[in-house]
């Protein structure tokens, strides 16, 4: 699902943004998130953390 938002509230996926329906500023930020986050889930919980930490 290349190009698709997934949208966050806490930690839990609550949605999903299809390409068509992102504003600019939305796709802005997933491409900040995406060059500047490493994702992973702890637990049922998805946390983002500053790429090159340990």
């Amino acid at each position: 699902m290349a190009d698709w938002n997934v949208i966050v509230e806490y930690g839990l996926i609550t949605g999903l943004l299809c390409p068509a329906c992102q504003t600019p500023e939305e796709n802005v930020e997933a491409a900040v998130n995406e060059a500047t986050l490493d994702y992973t889930m702890i637990g049922d919980r998805l946390a983002g953390r500053p790429k090159g930490l340990c």
